[in-house]
């Protein structure tokens, strides 16, 4: 038995590392919180940001509430 035959080849290997360094240094260069990175078999890169929080309340939130208050 050959090696060829008991380990097909793989193909090429299209994920290096310096393009996801190079594609997270520039999405923070760019102001975008990195979360993560997704890698797909074709060799495509992704960045996934951070989820962010919920925005803080409106002032008229607060005061469309007791407006709702005082009509029921």
């Amino acid at each position: 038995m050959t090696a060829s035959t008991k380990y097909p080849p793989r193909g090429r290997d299209l994920f290096r590392k310096y393009n996801m360094v190079k594609l997270v240094r520039s999405a923070e260069a760019a102001g975008i919180e990195v979360g993560g990175i997704e890698v797909s078999p074709d060799g495509t890169l992704r960045i996934l940001g951070k989820t962010m929080a919920p925005a803080a309340t409106n002032p008229w939130d607060d005061v469309r509430a007791q407006d709702t208050k005082r009509s029921a």
